[in-house]
């Protein structure tokens, strides 16, 4: 979940005065369905691009997987997930009307094994545990928190929350500072779109007990 840096187009729910916005699962099962969001502290879906490169990527990765999609938002890269063949995903987020919003989406599609949890991240990164393991996690905080994803992946190493082939999506600011992940993941692929940095990282089984 980042601050919109640009306007989103949004309409107001006719039962409530929250703002509403939609985006679209790009590819799979669920291919062009619009899902709704709330427009909740400048909330937006990761854009089309950035998930076109990223499933391309991952296009091997998905089906059959368990995924964790933290500081979700809309929940764009969990649905698009979901679509293309995950078996299921965990979402997080501290916004109780993101949560609201995404257990309607899988609700409204029939996605009985996945879910969307109430969570402060990083802090209760830990309490994850107990619903399994992860084979793909996309960790996408707001820009400028590389101290929570570092936190973060320490935390899902040492809990042993990951497979042991897990992959990691992590989405930081292009002026961010590297991350110092203490050669717990190893980069896989690397990507900008403009201020955005995309990165596509494999944990080291070797930190995996």
């Amino acid at each position: 979940m980042k601050l919109n840096h640009r306007p989103i187009k949004s309409k107001k729910n006719a039962k409530s005065s929250i703002e509403e916005s939609h985006f679209s699962i790009i590819s799979g099962d669920w291919r062009r369905r619009k899902l709704a969001f709330p427009c909740t502290h400048g909330l937006r879906p990761t854009p089309n691009r950035v998930r076109e490169t990223l499933f391309n990527w991952l296009q091997d990765n998905i089906k059959g997987n368990h995924c964790l999609d933290l500081f979700a938002g809309s929940g764009a890269l969990g649905f698009e997930a979901l679509s293309r063949g995950a078996t299921s995903c965990l979402f997080a987020d501290s916004e109780p009307l993101v949560i609201k919003a995404i257990n309607a989406n899988l609700s409204l599609l029939n996605c009985e094994r996945s879910s969307a949890i109430l969570t402060s991240l990083p802090e209760g990164i830990a309490r994850l545990k107990s619903t399994g393991t992860f084979d793909l996690v996309f960790l996408d905080p707001p820009y400028g928190n590389t101290q929570w994803i570092e936190a973060i992946v320490k935390t899902l190493i040492e809990t042993n929350t990951l497979s042991n082939q897990a992959i990691i999506y992590i989405e930081t600011a292009k002026k961010d500072p590297p991350l110092n992940l203490n050669n717990s993941l190893t980069l896989h692929r690397q990507k900008y779109f403009g201020q955005v940095n995309g990165q596509l990282f494999k944990v080291n089984e070797s930190v995996i007990v």
